[in-house]
């Protein structure tokens, strides 16, 4: 199988944006019946993500929780430090590191803000996907300010 790894690169330049903008990709994957893993830097971010998947939009549900935490089986969006292996559908990589097991999942998604420390590990990221033959796509969303991001 190969991961087609999809860079979402957005006009803002903090984490903030991503981290909505992630969560608008997380719920389209749901509604999609995806099932997604996202990959934090830190246990904090983690948690984070899990508290503004509750609240960045009144209208929204996008069952989730922390990795270890939660029902079994778990929902279909679970976030943390460390890949699962169970997941293969959708990673969401919210990490500076690329995991090892990121062959495993069927698509690698990675959002891009403005800050040039981002940029430059996007730019690190995207030449390791292309040397390990991966399909690239980027999507800019700076130009497209009125559409919806696709998962």
């Amino acid at each position: 199988m190969t991961t087609q790894v999809d860079f979402y690169l957005i006009g803002e330049s903090h984490n903030d944006g991503r981290y909505r903008i992630a969560c608008r990709l997380l719920e389209k994957a749901y509604h999609q019946h995806h099932k997604a893993f996202v990959l934090c830097e830190t246990q904090a971010l983690a948690q984070t993500m899990d508290e503004l998947l509750w609240t960045y939009a009144d209208t929204s549900f996008v069952p989730h929780n922390l990795l270890g935490e939660g029902p079994t089986p778990p929902p279909p969006i679970q976030m943390g430090t460390q890949v699962p292996p169970h997941h293969h559908d959708i990673l969401f990589l919210l990490s500076e590191t690329i995991p090892p097991e990121f062959r495993q999942f069927k698509r690698v998604i990675e959002i891009i803000h403005q800050d040039e420390r981002a940029k430059q590990i996007g730019r690190e990221h995207y030449r390791y996907f292309r040397e390990q033959g991966c399909p690239l796509t980027s999507h800019d969303l700076q130009k497209k300010v009125e559409s919806e991001p696709q998962p």
